[in-house]
């Protein structure tokens, strides 16, 4: 586990943190003794499509954007609303 803290740019009284889990997928079984062979072939078929499946589970460790889309939309209204102003005020 990482553990990221930071602080948003446009807001510094605002901080966030957030963790990030990383690993190596494993299946955990326990191991027994049968005497019929259908059986044991049966439960490895079974195990083996279980490691395939965990080994082909996408893992994904996606970086926070720290809102840049909010503080963009936002700076693109203040720009709008000064603009609204200072053509009020030319007139």
């Amino acid at each position: 586990m990482e553990r990221k803290t930071g602080w948003s740019k446009f807001n510094p009284n605002h901080r966030y943190t957030y963790h990030i889990f990383s690993g190596i997928p494993a299946v955990i079984r326990r191991k027994e003794a049968v005497a019929d062979k259908a059986v044991a072939d049966a439960s490895k078929i079974t195990l083996d499509a279980a490691v395939k499946s965990a080994l082909g589970t996408p893992i994904s460790n996606k970086e926070h954007d720290d809102g840049k889309l909010c503080a963009f939309v936002m700076s693109g209204f203040g720009i709008l609303i000064f603009l609204f102003i200072a053509s009020n005020m030319l007139r």
